[in-house]
């Protein structure tokens, strides 16, 4: 008996789920082993289950059974043709991530199938963005672009959108490292200046992560001169200690340089801006 399009959509959920655990595993001997281990998994859930759907599973195991062999060897093959690659794949990037206790998702097709507990706890030294950054990342370029105009317009200078505006236009390419406008120390790892008997956090005119080669980028874009007094010398001291410490490489753009030599700014900084 052939599965209905709603049972194999529901036992294609619980197989992106059960993924986790052969990747946490390392559970890949033979495509049976990996069937077998979800059977043993969800089988006696789907006898006790009321749902129509588990009825289903429970009276077409035969084509159960076919339709897993089939994703387990898929699997498979996958991890045959990537398993060696050294680092983390572009698409490893903002588009798979939730934060702030939301699910990591490594579901994409084309992803690297190092063990996924490992990749998990590598990208959580690069997790310097909010949930909104990365649900705007999810809904493609336009939904990211407007995502960070709004940014900029809240809380941006007119300088700060030169340099965004100037980072888009490098590339159409939307898998490569995402420059986010206004970022704060409690995005970055809690980098936090005291003040009294209190701390704020440090705020940086953009920030960028390039996970293939582990780098961590802020970007800093300095005001005039004339406008910078003691105070303001004596902050930016801090944040750059602070980046320091937290292992981030800060770069620092004049007023000048944003405005008369754009691309010399993107040359610094080339290295971290494509995978």
């Amino acid at each position: 008996m052939a599965l209905s399009d709603s049972a194999i959509k529901s036992l294609a959920g619980l197989w992106g789920s059960y993924d986790f655990y052969l990747i946490r595993d390392r559970h890949f001997k033979t495509a049976s082993d990996m069937v077998e281990r979800f059977l043993v998994r969800y089988q006696p859930r789907w006898k006790k289950s009321p749902r129509d759907l588990d009825k289903e599973f429970v009276n077409s195991s035969k084509a159960v059974r076919e339709q897993l062999t089939e994703w387990a060897e898929k699997k498979l093959a996958v991890v045959a043709e990537n398993e060696a690659l050294p680092t983390l794949q572009a698409n490893i990037m903002f588009k798979q991530l939730l934060y702030d206790g939301q699910t990591i998702n490594f579901g994409s097709v084309d992803t690297n199938w190092k063990k996924k507990v490992d990749i998990a706890a590598e990208l959580r030294q690069y997790k310097p963005w909010s949930v909104a950054h990365a649900a705007a990342t999810l809904g493609g370029r336009k939904k990211l672009r407007k995502h960070a105009e709004s940014i900029l317009a809240d809380s941006g200078s007119s300088r700060e959108g030169e340099f965004f505006e100037a980072w888009w236009n490098l590339s159409d390419d939307g898998d490569r490292p995402m420059l986010f406008p206004q970022v704060w120390g409690h995005t970055t790892g809690k980098m936090w200046i005291p003040s009294g008997d209190t701390a704020f956090p440090a705020k940086f005119s953009f920030g960028l992560v390039n996970v293939a080669s582990r780098s961590k980028i802020l970007i800093q874009c300095l005001a005039k001169p004339s406008s910078v007094d003691a105070a303001a010398q004596s902050l930016l001291m801090e944040k750059r200690n602070l980046a320091a410490q937290g292992g981030w490489l800060l770069f620092e753009f004049s007023n000048s340089q944003v405005k008369d030599d754009m691309d010399g700014c993107f040359d610094t900084i080339e290295d971290f801006l494509s995978y």
